[in-house]
């Protein structure tokens, strides 16, 4: 078994969580970690994971190796060659969980012209978008 911190596409109620998470692991609570968190579009990127940065809001939960595979699917991460479009990382998280990974950005220097989300909160920036939903 493995915890993941998740902050995008991948929270509650959230596209991928459907197809992903829902049903499949065990959330365990909501949770906080540092760094910088910038928009794609469609989804986030968290760019560095690093206390010296601003919070990243988001979820842990507990998958089992199989979901964990489903999961480096996503987000393009080899395992074996530790490459892709995110790479899985250890972080630490506020509720001082230990053993949690993450998928942080791979590609820092393409989103150096993309929308910083301040706040590191995914659900809160989509409602901002859209302030009339």
């Amino acid at each position: 078994m493995a915890t993941v911190f998740v902050y995008g596409t991948l929270l509650t109620g959230q596209a991928n969580w459907a197809r992903y998470l829902k049903d499949k692991a065990k959330l365990l609570g909501k949770d906080t970690t540092k760094g910088i968190m910038v928009s794609l579009n469609y989804f986030p990127a968290v760019v560095t994971f690093d206390p010296r940065f601003g919070i990243i809001h988001g979820e842990l939960y507990e998958v089992d190796q199989q979901v964990l595979a489903s999961l480096d699917m996503l987000e393009g991460y080899n395992p074996n060659t530790k490459t892709g479009m995110y790479k899985r990382v250890d972080i630490k998280v506020a509720s001082g969980l230990s053993e949690v990974q993450a998928y942080e950005f791979y590609e820092k220097e393409w989103c150096a012209e993309k929308p910083l989300i301040p706040h590191g909160d995914w659900l809160r920036f989509l409602k901002e978008q859209k302030p009339n939903v």
